[in-house]
């Protein structure tokens, strides 16, 4: 399409395979004039005429290929192969054309440096409790500690000296309990209890959590992108009093129950992304969207992005919440999010997802043959006909 097309995402909500003509009129769009749109006082946020040309990358774009993430990095360790520059030890920020970080980027970090954590330590939101309703005929069980090796005893007492010392989790003297289970992630165990007994009887919290193709296509043709990460993001937000004692859990150093929203809930992820909107406001979906614990803030100009990053910090000011800068990247012109490279430029696909794609050997059975389609229809956007092609395959 021309650069100076603004772009708008057509979508088939049928089950048949639909390919339409060139210069196919789909709809007519009229040009609005002033004063015909209402805007919010406290924040506005002016927008370009037309989509400006960003400038040209270092990387070269994706190929239309790419396979599932299952282990996600945060978003601000797959923006660092973006140009940029690490300020004051703490924040990293994009660089100009001469390899300077952007001064207006670096001035509002220094500004509201109270909204970043620099000893890992949670944050805490005030004003926000989570609930975890159960039902009527509920039973919770009250299992024991499981039997762990010594290694596993050693992580165990150091999360849970740490978890006390922060106030996410207190002494209980709860009639349930759940067991504490590790799991391997990347070189070390992460901590987590198994919750799947108070799970199947909590009431379901039906909060839509943003779809990825929707957070892909808001985030393409935008032009500076900052990404935050909210250091333990569940563990800043309180449980309700009244329910602290259904998180109860048992290790061979006692029983504790948790004061702050732990891993594991099902009722978490609804509860955090609700959250999470409600600190974004009138920016969210405009200028800023959450996805999972991330933060990703994006706009077409860099004066835009100053006051759309501005709002972001304020508000995580005013309620306590907390960023790892370790994990942030700010004032970038590339964003690369589940395995595809967002720009200006608009949608690719990483290179290395590409490789390994057509590096996978031919499914030898109807399993393997499950796991390939689902693969390779993950980026169907990036396959034309797709339906049409993988339509022998799928009859299978």
């Amino acid at each position: 399409m021309d650069r100076q097309t603004s772009r708008i995402l057509v979508t088939n909500f049928s089950d048949e395979a639909l390919e339409v003509p060139s210069r196919t009129l789909l709809g007519e769009a009229t040009a609005c004039g002033p004063g015909s749109v209402s805007t919010l006082q406290a924040y506005a946020f002016p927008l370009s005429d037309t989509t400006p040309t960003p400038a040209p990358f270092s990387t070269p774009p994706g190929s239309p290929l790419d396979q599932f993430e299952f282990d996600e990095q945060p978003l601000a360790a797959r923006a660092q192969e973006n140009a940029t520059i690490i300020v004051d030890d703490v924040f990293r920020v994009g660089v100009d054309d001469g390899g300077i970080p952007h001064r207006e980027v670096v001035a509002l970090l220094r500004q509201h440096k109270e909204a970043f954590s620099l000893d890992g330590r949670p944050g805490h939101v005030q004003d926000v409790a989570m609930r975890i309703p159960v039902e009527d005929t509920a039973q919770l069980q009250a299992d024991p500690p499981r039997r762990v090796s010594p290694e596993k005893r050693q992580a165990i007492d150091k999360e849970l000296a740490q978890l006390l010392e922060w106030g996410v989790v207190e002494e209980s003297t709860s009639p349930v309990s759940a067991p504490v289970h590790l799991v391997k992630q990347r070189t070390k165990l992460r901590f987590c209890v198994d919750y799947r007994s108070l799970n199947k009887a909590t009431t379901p919290d039906r909060y839509p959590l943003p779809r990825v193709d929707d957070v892909i296509e808001t985030l393409r043709g935008h032009s500076w992108f900052s990404s935050m990460d909210a250091v333990r993001g569940y563990h800043q937000a309180d449980i309700h009093p009244e329910d602290r004692w259904k998180t109860a859990f048992a290790t061979h150093c006692g029983l504790f129950q948790y004061r702050r929203v732990p891993f594991g809930l099902t009722a978490a992820p609804a509860f955090f992304q609700r959250m999470m909107d409600a600190l974004l406001g009138p920016i969210r979906w405009i200028a800023a969207l959450v996805y999972l614990d991330d933060i990703v803030v994006f706009t077409h100009s860099l004066a835009e992005h100053l006051t759309a990053l501005k709002y972001v910090l304020s508000e995580a000011e005013r309620v306590g919440l907390r960023f790892s800068p370790a994990k942030c990247t700010f004032a970038v012109r590339e964003l690369t999010l589940l395995g595809r490279k967002v720009s200006g430029f608009g949608l690719g696909v990483m290179e290395d997802r590409a490789a390994a794609v057509r590096e996978l050997p031919r499914p030898r059975n109807l399993q393997e043959l499950y796991h390939t389609l689902g693969l390779l229809s993950y980026y169907r956007s990036f396959i034309p006909r797709f339906s049409q092609r993988a339509a022998p395959l799928t009859a299978l």
